[in-house]
């Protein structure tokens, strides 16, 4: 026998719509999100209130920085620098066909 399978007048077997247990109409109360669940003494005490985060407003944050500029210009090198022990040799042209030692002093 469930907690509603007696009669009582006036009111109706309805079931929990988390626990699925049986009860009467009276026990039952509608949440938030639209869910009828237990409520009270002689339930599983289903029912849940709104989480009070929910109801938080944020507030906006200005994201954009103080002062900005614009980007640079890419600048590019025409040529390969490779560094030794003594120096640095650039290879210039498209073909690195002129090499010119370049040396600390």
């Amino acid at each position: 026998m469930g907690v509603a399978d007696t009669y009582r007048h006036g009111s109706h077997a309805v079931i929990c719509d988390r626990c699925g247990f049986r009860y009467h109409a009276e026990k039952l109360h509608k949440e938030w999100n639209g869910l009828r669940t237990c409520k009270g003494g002689g339930t599983n005490n289903c029912w849940e209130s709104r989480h009070p985060q929910d109801f938080v407003k944020a507030r906006k944050d200005k994201q954009t920085p103080p002062w900005v500029r614009p980007e640079p210009d890419d600048v590019f090198t025409a040529g390969l620098l490779i560094f030794e022990n003594n120096g640095a040799i650039l290879l210039d042209g498209s073909e690195f066909g002129d090499a010119r030692l370049l040396k600390d002093d």
